[in-house]
């Protein structure tokens, strides 16, 4: 079985594991990744006057996609610009409940 390793930046984007190995292996990978999400403070907006905020790096899709409905998308010249959150505690909970499992 392969798994994507290309965080490991070991030169190939794959490495070949036994299958008992690879689903822990994965698992450990994909939680790591999630641990370097963060979200940043963006700005207030004038027009609700809510903070909002956005996150540091591309969010895999798999976890965007639990997501997703916490956000609004912002065409703005300042710092409110993209996919942002105005509920960032309830967007880490997801998150953290993804890693932690149920």
């Amino acid at each position: 079985m392969a798994v994507k390793v290309e965080s490991l930046d070991l030169g190939y984007p794959f490495l070949e594991l036994p299958a008992e190995v690879a689903g822990p292996f994965a698992g450990v990978l994909g939680d790591k990744e999630l641990q370097k999400l963060a979200l940043v403070h963006r700005g207030k907006s004038l027009l609700d006057g809510l903070e909002y905020y956005g996150f540091n790096m591309e969010v895999p899709t798999e976890k965007w996609d639990f997501v997703n409905g916490r956000f609004v998308f912002f065409e703005g010249e300042d710092n409110l610009q993209g996919w942002l959150t105005s509920e960032p505690q309830i967007v880490s909970q997801i998150l953290n409940n993804m890693i932690q499992g149920p």
